[in-house]
């Protein structure tokens, strides 16, 4: 009893044949019931199992059934004050010898809902980082080609300064012949 409500796990055991389902106290604590209030059938079982879930749980118990394989699913249900518990149940079945057919299901439920609530939150918290890691990568590409356009206009820059400085040089020569040129005329015409 100790070990099932520390860790939120319950055990169950239904008779197919005469659809009579017990529950351990611990899965009463889970599901929010006592065993006054429950019929201890599979149906009232099915009727806490939040509507949006009943068809999947059905449909994953008949395939257990029918399949003869272990049943594993997780699943919300309904408590009495209408909050909601996501639960993961696992199950058995017991076959009878002469006739082979089930004749018993036993399994656990235990309360998952911290445990999924966590788990949805990282993963918000992840798709958040995807999110901003895509944006800088953006941002990032973005500052490596305004680097790239800096980088050329740059490199123009020097070219056109280069130019100029030629430009000057040969300024500074025509007007130092200019100068040569004006001297000799004064003196030539004076």
């Amino acid at each position: 009893k100790e070990a099932e409500s520390m860790a939120h796990l319950g055990h169950w055991d239904w008779d197919i044949k005469n659809n009579h389902l017990i529950w351990s106290e611990e899965i009463y604590r889970i599901f929010d019931t006592t065993p006054y209030s429950f019929g201890n059938t599979y149906e009232d079982f099915l009727r806490r199992v939040d509507p949006e879930d009943r068809e999947s749980v059905d449909k994953a118990v008949q395939k257990s059934i029918n399949e003869k394989v272990p049943y594993s699913i997780d699943h919300r249900i309904i408590l009495s004050n209408q909050s909601i518990k996501i639960v993961h149940e696992k199950a058995e079945i017991t076959y009878d010898k002469d006739t082979d057919k089930v004749i018993r299901m036993f399994g656990t439920v235990q309360d998952v809902t911290m445990e999924r609530e966590r788990e949805y939150k990282i993963s918000e918290l992840n798709c958040k980082l995807e999110r901003q890691n895509e944006e800088l990568t953006a941002s990032n590409e973005e500052l490596e080609s305004t680097n790239e356009e800096l980088e050329k206009s740059y490199e123009e820059l020097e070219q056109t300064n280069k130019e100029l400085e030629i430009i000057n040089y040969e300024l500074e020569i025509s007007k130092g012949q200019a100068e040569s040129a004006n001297k000799a005329k004064s003196e030539f015409l004076a």
